[in-house]
Parts: C-alpha cells; sequence; structure tokens
C-alpha cells in the first residue's frame, strides 16, 4: 500500500468513526481488525490501538525508542504522514 492508498484508507475511517456511533466503538474496541477490514496490512502481531481525545484530555504519544524499532518504521512514518494530510485538510475547513 502506497502512501496515497494509505491516507484514503485512514481518512476513510476517521469519517467513519465521526458520523457512524457503532463504527466509532468498534475502532476503539479493536482498532487493528478495522484496520484490516480498510485494507491498511499491518505486520504479523502487530496491534494498533485507537484512543480518542476529548475536550479536556488530548493524549501524547511517546514513540517507540529508536534502539527498538524495526518494520514498524515505515507504519510508524505513514501515519505520521498521514496525520499531516489530515490537519491539512481540517485547515482547509
Amino acid at each position: 500500500m502506497d502512501k496515497e492508498e494509505f491516507n484514503k484508507a485512514l481518512n476513510k475511517i476517521i469519517a467513519n468513526a465521526w458520523t457512524d456511533e457503532q463504527f466509532r466503538m468498534t475502532l476503539l474496541a479493536d482498532t487493528t481488525a478495522i484496520f484490516k477490514e480498510n485494507g491498511i496490512d499491518l505486520p504479523e502481531g502487530l496491534e494498533v490501538k485507537a484512543v480518542e481525545d476529548t475536550e479536556k484530555i488530548v493524549h501524547f504519544i511517546l514513540p517507540l525508542h529508536q534502539s527498538k524499532m524495526n518494520c514498524l518504521m515505515k507504519i510508524s512514518r505513514l501515519m505520521r504522514l498521514s496525520r499531516r494530510s489530515y490537519l491539512k485538510t481540517l485547515q482547509r475547513f
């Protein structure tokens, strides 16, 4: 999956979570399954966990220490690039 396909899949997941309460709850409960259902292939044994910011709680994600990185680097980089793309899209509205 290239960067553009990844961004489209991630944006679709976010849009569905914002418009479908049941989907949002499933995403929060089983993020890895939702990613796979939307064509985002993850390495065997890797779990993705969605967390949701609120008006009073904003999450700070501590990245994996560089000494422990392996194949997760590509996925992590795609997630950061996708987040930047998503934030740029939000700025237009």
